[in-house]
């Protein structure tokens, strides 16, 4: 078991959406402990993007 603190991650919501909020540079230094399902989201393009409101 690894005894290491994680990270203190701090996140924001805008438009429905949850968000990593980054920082400083110890947030950047340790993104290998952001949790993966979250990477979607950081590189979701901001542009160009329409979702079926059916579905």
């Amino acid at each position: 078991m690894n005894n290491e603190p994680l990270h203190d991650w701090k996140f924001f919501r805008v438009g429905g959406v949850d968000q990593v909020m980054f920082r400083n540079a110890a947030d950047l230094l340790n993104l290998q402990q952001l949790d993966q399902k979250l990477w979607m989201t950081l590189a979701m393009p901001t542009r160009g993007v329409e979702f079926d409101p059916k579905r």
